[in-house]
């Protein structure tokens, strides 16, 4: 018989599977979570790292890192998460370089470890970071005795000091040694202020991070110096055999408002120092840039972009295959430079060779031209590299010095012990030949200048359109030395007392403002010296002056024609233009022939030029009666 079924609904005792799936993923969790916080709770509750302990092996490794003890005077804290590290405060070390005592001061010291080898015990540091770091000359309170760690404050373990390295090289080996397993270094808002230093570091934020053994060491920030920004990025391929005095590729960038110049190669830090690579440079202009790395004496010169190949062995740089560009001026050629230093200087030599040249933003740069009478007071520096010899030939095919454009030009430019010399030993001008010298020196803080100037069969012509007013010699071909020497504290020290001589020989030229009858014509003339007007051809010119200031005297001035011969002397002044001259002219003496009753006479005539040129006034006097 079959059973009756029951009538009243049954209650599932589950949904689905897939529910019953879920809520035993849940269980699961549950318990996991469970046993990994009892795990985690158990762990902390014997956590093998202490505090002493790592901030004992932080005051040994930076102990290290700076050769010398290491003191906590502020605070120190723990945290395990989100990673185990030790946080410092007032951290001091006091060690030396040079025989110089140096105080290291660290606001905040944050350190941090592998989390596995904190729950091992190990206070193995992965990276450190100086927050507000400061190292700078020892505070004498602290030299006694130094190092020692204030009341309160675990003593650091004993640090040996290292052996003082012998150079730079090997303090950067030794430094690295012992930066061996930090793998990380960050600056953040450091100051430097070392002996020697004109300016600080300041603003240093900087990241060196090197995972030891045969890893790259890669460095990278930011700093302030001398009041601009600059960054820094570099990276060592192989840091270890580099010291080691072995080849390592090599590359560093340096970049700030002044310009950036980087480079690219490969090097060896054995004794001496070898590099080889290619190096750029680029500033938007060499004086900013010189005074931002502590060269205030470098002229204006514009703009400059360097691309060059080194060759660095101990003090000797080479610089080959050289392409220049200054202030629009480029150039192709090879430097050489010595950094030894001798007798406390550098140098600097070597050829450029320029397709075009302009001389002129130099000559404004180191010397400006005065534009008025409040610029003729203006100072004078001529302080050229105070520490550095320079010694460079240059050529171009084509120059510009102001106004005067000149080809073929050979020159030098030779900078010792302060003083510069520009030497222009040939070149084409003027339709001739000519050279040009000068030097600029400071001698006990009194700046001077000496200059000669050599021109030969040079167009008259050419030399008087150069002229803002027009020159007696109006055409010709001629030969014109000048010299000047004089002190030069301003332009208008310089116009006032300086010494000139002037020496200038014309042939077949035209005197302006004089015609042929003028000369033996008695009475008062006013002569008009410009441009169109009459002139007076000649075979021959000699003159020679001398001059004080602005003031010349005319020793001798000789003009041959075919009417004659005239001479003359007196004074004039190149500033405001007045003359006083005096002379004769004597005619060529004509026997009587025959035809005409009267004979030419052979007496000098005598006259004056007074005035202020070019419309001076001449006075002829009547020609003595024949003998």
């Amino acid at each position: 018989m079959t059973p009756a079924r029951d009538p009243s609904p049954r209650v599932p005792t589950d949904a689905s599977p897939r529910r019953r799936g879920v809520k035993r993923s849940l269980a699961i969790g549950g318990v996991a979570a469970l046993v990994l916080g009892g795990g985690l709770v158990a762990a902390f509750s014997t956590f093998p790292l202490t505090l002493p302990a790592a901030q004992a092996e932080i005051e040994a490794r930076l102990g290290r890192l700076v050769g010398a003890p290491v003191s906590v005077a502020g605070t120190a804290e723990f945290s395990l998460l989100p990673r185990p590290s030790v946080i410092l405060s007032d951290v001091r070390a006091v060690t030396s370089a040079d025989g110089a005592a140096l105080q290291l001061d660290v606001d905040r010291l944050e350190a941090d470890f592998n989390l596995l080898d904190a729950l091992a015990g190990r206070a193995e540091i992965r990276r450190v970071t100086m927050v507000r770091p400061e190292l700078g000359p020892a505070d004498p309170a602290t030299l006694s005795p130094p190092g020692s760690p204030s009341a309160g404050t675990p003593p650091a373990a004993a640090v040996p000091a290292p052996p003082t390295p012998a150079g730079g090289r090997e303090a950067m080996r030794a430094l690295l040694a012992r930066f061996q397993g930090v793998n990380e270094l960050r600056l953040r808002d450091g100051l430097v202020r070392l002996p020697g230093m004109d300016s600080p570091v300041s603003s240093a934020d900087i990241d060196f991070r090197w995972n030891g053994d045969g890893a790259s060491a890669n460095l990278s920030g930011s700093f302030v110096w001398n009041g601009q920004p600059a960054k820094v990025q570099g990276q060592l391929d192989r840091p270890v055999p580099f010291f080691d005095g072995e080849t390592s590729p090599l590359r560093l960038v340096l970049s700030g408002p002044s310009g950036e110049v980087s480079f690219s190669g490969e090097g060896s830090g054995r004794t001496p120092l070898q590099l080889s690579g290619l190096v750029r440079l680029a500033t938007p202009s060499l004086s900013r840039a010189a005074r931002w790395l502590g060269e205030p004496s470098v002229p204006d010169l514009g703009a400059l972009a360097l691309e060059t190949r080194i060759e660095l062995s101990g003090e000797r740089l080479n610089f080959g295959a050289v392409q220049l560009d200054l202030g629009g001026n480029q150039a192709r050629g090879a430097l050489e430079a010595d950094l030894s230093g001798t007798a406390g200087r550098r140098s600097l030599s070597g050829t450029l060779a320029f397709s075009d040249l302009d001389l002129g933003r130099a000559f404004q740069a180191i010397a400006p031209i005065p534009r008025n009478v409040l610029d003729l007071q203006r100072p004078m520096h001529f302080a050229l590299g105070r520490d550095l010899d320079i010694d460079l030939r240059l050529s171009a095919e084509r120059a510009q010095l102001g106004p005067v454009a000149a080809s073929e030009l050979a020159a030098a430019i030779k900078v010792v012990g302060g003083a510069g010399t520009l030497d222009i030993g040939d070149m084409a001008a003027l339709g001739g030949r000519g050279g040009l010298r000068l030097r600029f020196a400071s001698t006990n803080g009194h700046p001077s200048v000496d200059a000669s100037l050599r021109l030969s069969a040079v167009s008259m012509t050419e030399l008087d359109a150069l002229s803002g007013v027009p020159l007696p010699v109006s055409a010709g071909s001629g030969d014109l030395d000048v010299s000047f020497r004089g002190p030069a504290a301003s332009w208008g020290d310089l116009l006032a007392n300086g010494r000139s001589t002037l020496s200038l020989r014309v042939s077949d030229g035209r005197m302006r403002g004089f015609a042929n009858e003028l000369m033996r014509a008695s009475g008062r003339h006013e002569i008009e010296a410009g441009t169109a007007s009459a002139a007076q051809g000649f075979q021959s010119l000699t003159a020679s002056l001398e001059g004080f200031g602005t003031r010349m005297r005319l020793d001798t001035l000789s003009m041959t024609t075919t009417a004659g011969k005239s001479e003359a002397r007196g004074v004039l002044d190149a500033y405001t233009r007045r003359l006083n001259l005096f002379g004769t002219t004597q005619s060529s003496v004509v026997e009587a022939s025959g035809a005409s009753e009267a004979f030419t006479s052979s007496q000098p005539i005598p006259f004056t030029i007074q005035g202020e040129w070019p419309r001076p006034v001449m006075t002829v006097d009547a020609p003595e009666a024949p003998i």
